[in-house]
C-alpha cells in the first residue's frame, strides 16, 4: 500500500508579497545599479530569458525585500499564464516588478524546485485558475496561491523530482532547437535543388 503523503496549504511553507510597484513606466537606466524582471522576461513555460535582456534599474530607493534570492519563485499576478519561474543565481541586485507575486519558501520543508515543479503542473495551474477574475486582463488573487494545497514528501525525493524536472526542460529545449535545425536544413536542401 502506498505511504499517504501528508500536504499543506502553501501560506505556512512560503512567504508571500508582491513585486515592487514603479510609479509609471520603466526606461533603461545605462547607470542603473541593478536589474528589473519584468513580465517580458519570463516564458509562457515559465523560465527566464538571458538575464543580459534585463532592463537596468537604480536601486537606492528600492527596499530589500524586493530584491530577489537564489531559489525565490515569481508568479504573475495577471495575464493568461500564472506558470511559475524560479530565480536561479540572480545579479546582486535584482528586483521584481509589481506584475508578480513573489515566494519565499521555508528550506526545512521545502525545495523551490519542486515547488515551482507542482506549481506548474496541471494540478497547480488548474488551482490557480479558479481564482482568477477579469476577462481581458485576468487578475489572481494571492488567496489563490496562499490556499494551494502542496504535497510534502521527504526533502530528498522533492530534490529528486526538481533535479528530474530541469532534466526535462534541458531535453524539450534541445528538442525545439533540433527541430529548428532539421526545418533549416530541409529549407536549404529545397532552396538548393531549385538553384536558388
Amino acid at each position: 500500500m502506498a505511504k499517504e503523503i501528508k500536504t499543506s496549504k502553501l501560506k505556512e511553507l512560503v512567504t508571500i508579497q508582491a513585486g515592487y510597484q514603479f510609479r509609471g513606466r520603466v526606461e533603461n537606466d545605462p547607470e542603473g545599479d541593478g536589474y528589473l524582471v519584468q513580465l517580458k522576461d519570463i516564458t509562457d513555460g515559465g523560465q527566464f530569458h538571458s538575464t543580459s535582456d534585463l532592463t537596468s534599474i537604480k536601486t537606492e530607493d528600492i527596499g530589500d525585500q524586493y530584491k530577489l534570492l537564489d531559489g525565490d519563485l515569481l508568479i504573475p499576478n495577471r495575464g493568461r499564464y500564472s506558470f511559475a519561474a524560479i530565480v536561479v543565481e540572480p545579479e546582486e541586485t535584482t528586483v521584481a516588478a509589481g506584475h508578480f507575486y513573489i515566494l519565499r519558501a521555508n528550506p526545512d520543508q521545502l525545495i523551490p524546485g519542486f515547488l515551482c515543479w507542482f506549481i506548474n503542473t496541471r494540478k497547480g495551474q488548474h488551482h490557480l485558475e479558479k481564482y482568477k477574475r477579469g476577462t481581458s486582463i485576468p487578475v489572481l488573487s494571492k488567496v489563490g496561491i496562499e490556499d494551494m494545497e502542496i504535497p510534502l514528501p521527504s526533502l530528498h525525493v522533492q530534490k529528486s523530482i526538481a533535479e528530474v524536472n530541469v532534466l526535462a526542460k534541458e531535453e524539450h529545449n534541445l528538442m525545439e532547437r533540433l527541430i529548428e535545425l532539421r526545418a533549416a536544413q530541409l529549407e536549404g536542401n529545397l532552396l538548393h535543388g531549385m538553384d536558388l
